[in-house]
């Protein structure tokens, strides 16, 4: 189960977390008190929603991307990576109020977290929110001045 787990985790297909789970569900069996085996399937489980979402993402299905990132937001509430890109699956799917109401999450979890913050002012910017816009770029310029994408919003949003 580790081996596959591990060819998954460095860039191998999503099935190998499948594999990886299967073979830890037999554990689980064999001990289901085994706390360290118990924290290595969840873990599994987590990062194989999330290939699963970024393989249905980048075949241009949000709403099976959005099944997966949800699943595995059901291992780590608290994910702002995933929280994020479940804002991406709603912005993809026409959803604004959820786009905005799921970064803001993320930046409850993560107020640093310069991606999110990055997405929430490019959400705003395209409802036409521009002082929103701008304030939140601004807070991520803050953060991280050198952000590559942040700097592309900036010139984007007239702020250089």
């Amino acid at each position: 189960a580790m081996a596959a787990y591990y060819r998954a985790k460095d860039g191998g297909p999503a099935t190998l977390f499948d594999e990886a789970i299967r073979g830890y569900e037999e554990a689980l069996r064999l001990d289901p008190d085994d706390g360290p085996v118990r924290r290595l399937y969840d873990e599994m489980r987590f990062f194989g929603a999330r290939a699963k979402a970024e393989a249905h993402t980048k075949a241009g299905r949000p709403d099976l991307a959005l099944a997966e990132y949800q699943f595995s937001l059901t291992i780590r509430p608290d994910s702002p990576w995933t929280l994020n890109s479940v804002a991406v699956c709603y912005s993809a799917m026409g959803r604004p109020a959820l786009t905005a109401t799921t970064l803001r999450r993320a930046l409850e979890v993560a107020p640093d977290f310069v991606v999110a913050r990055n997405n929430l002012a490019l959400h705003h910017w395209q409802l036409g929110e521009r002082d929103l816009a701008r304030q939140e770029l601004a807070t991520s310029l803050s953060l991280n001045p050198f952000d590559r994408e942040a700097n592309r919003l900036k010139s984007m949003f007239g702020m250089d």
